[in-house]
């Protein structure tokens, strides 16, 4: 197999680096590597290029260098951007911030990285193999030299205040809509944003018909320019600017539409037999080609530029300048959203959704060469060596099926794996590197990608979790083959799936491999994706989970199924959420606040899980949710103890939140115990201004951060040991019984006397009169006492007087269990 731009096989590439193994000879042992890993993205080195899903070089080479010695051999057969790649070279100078393992060697180690995907492979060959970078620079300032008259016409326009020449640096884009009442066209730009805060309101009214709705209540009919961004050439100061787009602008824009592009483009077609089409809703977009996700402009400009790098005499050069380009390509999209950015109003933010193939209804369209101004600083950093050392054949690409290249290796050759394989239905790489593969004119083989269509039927040619279980089998069976005994490979991995994690682990089983342990992969900043995992609105992990798999000469211990996986997880969460606030140090709060999203939970339960070697069949996000809902209080999307007390460190009472309303209540409460009647009346004047957006209400505020004294029916901050009883175990079971009893969902009939116990819980330590009717209803008062079916029924008849006044339950006046 020949190496991605490269004369030395692979074959030649083992011979020279791999070291025989000889059992007699080998004194190798390393316990597993132990240390949760937390790395941020925003080096030279993470910025220099963008792909799907990266891991930081820096959160990598600890483990490299724990696990081997200098000169040693890795193998990354799922190599994405080649972040293992740099991470090798790395060890021989690790970074600033990069915590070396005790008694680790420093030196650069070999590396192999193989990826399916020929745009992963052009990536990872550009920030593995050296170039000269003063000559790559000269090279393409010559080359925006010669297009620069191109780009004066393309992106030129005037100055509102001088009305001499300037250049456009981006233009805003906004979707046209249809009202669907009326038929009248709104521009979203003007109906549905704030210009002074940037905020983009939900709902908007149709300025003909004053019709109030959100955008999917009308009909996309088309996309236009709105806003343009642009430096004076003449002098003007401050010299960014902004103007609508001007009727000058326009024509510009129309005759640049009209006349044929002279230079070369992706005309590949985009279709239903993707994924991502059918996810993006890319058929709304009119998106049938490549070309299509660009503007006429940003596409005529790239081509130009395109054109001059292919035809350079120097292969290496030549490949460094794609290089350059297509960091760039799907930023100068219409994939590239605007949104404001208070902090610079004159370069406002922008950027894509990664692992997507998403058109925003607000999109930047940015000129050409200001892209290229701007991210050569990462890129001359990367190829220009400041940031690590790049090693002249140490690396080598391939580009292939993890399975059908590893089978070209000899057996026990390697000497430690580090791989990021494919996560099953969260991204689909062959779709989401198409720009980029459309350039090159080098495509995926999609036939042996390992994913799990959720969109794409099997008989349009998607995969099924069996098929992605398949693929995945093949690989880990060959990396198998190849690792020398007693050797390790890390796999970092993360879904939301518990059936997705279940092949993951069955398919490493099988292979022969033992998991040892897993760590937690934090990488700081959070995706798109990711944000709305953490609040609640989609299934998405936030934490990456790395499993340490161990080659021995046997299987080890098998997975073992879980007993009782409620109290197991709910064991295993107590113990989570309640050694939190001792195990956050001064760094703070705002990584213990992170902590207790669900997202993070969940990759908590799934990596004790598999420390202990038991099943995470069933474990899900929202299973996760459901056994929080019945243990613990939700605060602002976050989990705590019902015995924890939530502090808002604002000095500012003015109810805002959840926080502030909690520390309002106890403000008034420290003064004086108070029934619900007596707090009423200043409560709806202190959340005047918040209005609905406190999701829950004042009783449920009060049941779960308060004490209610049963004689006096008056509520009042707890004390030490009443705090601790709102959280103890007898008070989590019940009200978890009661929640599990009114959704159906109780495994076995509760005796009478448990229920008994119930009704006077759910009276006395929620107020929860609708949960004591519904619970005395499935009481046989036959078998009471008659103490007990005195106090039971007396329990029922109070409590069915105060349902029958309540207001109805959708108001959440009196659902009293946390949810």
């Amino acid at each position: 197999m020949k190496p991605y731009n490269s004369d030395i096989s692979v074959e030649e590439f083992i011979a020279r680096h791999a070291t025989s193994y000889d059992e007699a000879a080998d004194n190798y042992f390393r316990e597993p590597f132990a240390k949760d890993t937390k790395v941020g993205k925003n080096s030279a080195i993470y910025n220099a290029h963008s792909y799907h899903t990266k891991v930081p070089p820096e959160g990598i080479v600890p483990y490299i260098l724990h696990y081997t010695e200098p000169g040693e051999l890795i193998l990354d057969p799922f190599c994405g951007s080649g972040m293992t790649g740099v991470a090798a070279m790395m060890c021989a100078r690790p970074p600033m911030g990069v915590e070396v393992p005790p008694g680790a060697r420093l030196g650069a180690r070999n590396a192999i990285l193989n990826d399916l995907s020929p745009a992963a492979c052009h990536i990872a060959y550009n920030y593995t193999h050296p170039v000269d970078v003063k000559a790559l620079k000269a090279e393409f300032d010559r080359i925006m030299r010669v297009l620069q008259p191109e780009f004066d016409w393309l992106y030129g326009t005037s100055c509102d205040r001088c009305d001499g020449p300037a250049t456009i640096q981006y233009t805003i884009w906004s979707d046209v809509y249809k009202c669907c009442r009326c038929g009248a066209h709104m521009v979203l730009w003007e109906v549905a944003v704030d210009h002074e805060s940037g905020a983009v309101r939900d709902t908007f009214a149709c300025p003909s018909c004053g019709f109030t709705g959100k955008k999917t209540k009308h009909t996309r009919v088309d996309s236009v320019p709105v806003v343009t961004n642009y430096e004076c050439q003449n002098g003007c100061r401050p010299a960014r600017s902004n103007h609508r787009t001007t009727k000058a602008e326009l024509r510009l824009i129309e005759e640049i539409n009209t006349r044929e592009i002279p230079y070369w483009y992706p005309t590949d077609s985009v279709g239903p037999n993707r994924e991502m089409y059918i996810r993006s809703a890319l058929h709304l977009r009119n998106i049938t080609r490549v070309c299509d996700f660009y503007t006429k402009r940003n596409l005529w400009a790239l081509a130009a530029v395109w054109e001059k790098i292919s035809n350079h005499s120097d292969d290496r050069v030549s490949t460094a300048l794609r290089f350059v380009v297509s960091a760039s390509l799907y930023v100068a999209s219409k994939m590239s959203s605007f949104r404001y950015d208070s902090r610079n109003p004159d370069n406002t933010a922008g950027g894509i959704h990664k692992g997507t193939l998403y058109i925003p209804s607000l999109s930047k369209e940015a000129a050409i060469p200001g892209l290229f101004r701007n991210k050569w600083p990462y890129l001359s950093q990367v190829l220009g060596d400041k940031a690590y050392f790049i090693l002249d054949d140490v690396t080598t690409i391939l580009t292939g099926s993890a399975s059908a290249t590893l089978k070209t290796f000899p057996g026990g050759a390697i000497d430690y794996i580090w791989t990021d394989p494919p996560f099953g239905s969260n991204i689909f790489y062959a779709d989401c590197s198409l720009l980029w593969e459309a350039w090159l004119q080098d495509f995926t083989d999609v036939k042996q990608e390992a994913v799990w269509n959720k969109s794409l039927k099997p008989e349009e040619g998607g995969k099924t979790l069996d098929d992605y279980r398949r693929i995945m089998a093949s690989a880990f069976a060959e990396m198998h083959r190849i690792l020398k005994p007693g050797r390790w490979a890390s796999v970092v991995f993360s879904n939301s799936d518990d059936r997705v994690w279940h092949a993951i682990r069955e398919t490493a089983s099988e292979a022969g491999f033992d998991l040892s342990n897993t760590m937690a992969l934090d990488k700081k900043q959070r995706s798109f994706k990711q944000v709305r995992g953490e609040k609640g609105e989609e299934n998405v992990v936030g934490t990456d989970i790395i499993m340490n798999l161990h080659k021995r000469s046997r299987v080890q211990v098998a997975v073992r199924a879980v007993a009782d996986l409620d109290e197991t997880v709910l064991g295993i969460l107590r113990h989570h959420l309640g050694t939190l606030p001792e195990r956050i140090q001064l760094d703070s709060r705002r990584y213990a606040d992170s902590l207790r999203t669900i997202d993070a939970l969940y990759s908590v339960v799934l990596q004790e899980l598999m420390e202990r070697k038991l099943s995470n069949r069933g474990v899900t996000m929202p299973y996760i949710d459901e056994v929080c809902r019945g243990a613990f209080k939700k605060v602002e999307g976050k989990w705590y103890l019902p015995s924890e007390e939530i502090r808002d460190e604002r000095l500012n009472l003015e109810v805002l939140d959840e926080p502030s309303a909690i520390a309002w209540i106890r403000g008034q409460l420290s003064a004086r115990a108070m029934t619900l009647p007596e707090l009423i009346p200043s409560w709806r004047q202190a959340t005047l201004k918040v209005g609905n957006r406190l999701e829950k209400t004042l009783p449920q505020l009060l049941e779960e951060n308060f004490w209610r004294d049963a004689d006096t029916n008056r509520w009042r901050p707890p004390s030490e040991t009443e705090r601790q009883h709102m959280g103890d175990e007898r008070t989590l079971r019940i009200r978890r019984n009661i929640q599990r009893l009114r959704e159906g969902k109780l495994d076995a009939t509760p005796k009478d006397a448990e229920l008994l116990e119930w009704m006077s819980f759910a009276y006395q330590h929620l107020t929860d009169h609708r949960a004591v009717v519904e619970i005395y209803q499935r009481l046989n008062p036959a078998v009471l006492s008659e103490a007990e079916r005195k106090k039971a029924k007396r329990l029922y008849e109070f409590c069915v007087t105060q349902v029958a006044e309540a207001p109805d339950e959708g108001q959440n006046s009196q659902l009293r269990l946390f949810r």
